[in-house]
Parts: C-alpha cells; sequence; structure tokens
C-alpha cells in the first residue's frame, strides 16, 4: 500500500510538472500577443495623430479664408469664384 501511494505520487508529480510547463508556455505566448497588440495600437495611435494634423490644417486654412471673407463678405461674396468654393468648401470638403 505505501509502495502504491508512493508510486502514485511519483506519477502525479510528473502530470503536474508537465501541466505547468505547458501552463507557462501558454502564458509566454499571451505575452508575446500582448507585445504585439501593444505594438498595433502604437502605430494606430500614430496614424490617428498624422488624421489629427491634417484636420487641424484644414480648420486654420478654413478659418484664414473666413476671416478674409468676413472682413467684407459683400466683396468676397459678389466674387462668383468664391462663392463657388464657399459652396464648395461646406457641401463636398467637409
Amino acid at each position: 500500500r505505501v509502495c502504491f501511494i508512493t508510486l502514485s505520487t511519483c506519477v502525479l508529480f510528473n502530470f503536474i510538472s508537465a501541466e505547468l510547463f505547458t501552463a507557462i508556455v501558454d502564458l509566454e505566448k499571451l505575452l508575446y500577443t500582448e507585445g504585439e497588440v501593444i505594438k498595433t495600437i502604437e502605430r494606430y495611435i500614430e496614424a490617428e495623430e498624422k488624421r489629427l494634423q491634417e484636420i487641424k490644417k484644414l480648420k486654420d486654412e478654413y478659418g484664414r479664408l473666413h476671416q478674409v471673407a468676413t472682413v467684407d463678405s459683400q466683396s468676397f461674396l459678389g466674387s462668383p469664384i468664391n462663392a463657388f468654393l464657399l459652396v464648395k468648401r461646406l457641401s463636398s470638403d467637409w
């Protein structure tokens, strides 16, 4: 009986050791995956920051045009080209 318990304990210990190794390998895979997710998020943030800079440039350009137009709106809108560009900006550029 003591021999059976000792033998069972040895077999069980080997099984538990193998399971622990498998769990560590799985966790290492998860750690690698987490690193890839972090890199993907960094690339996404960089792309969004670039897009935001482009939007800010457009806002500055439109702000400059708006400021010029509001100084003398009658004269500005009296030009067919300026009127067309204003309608185009508000209808298709945005």
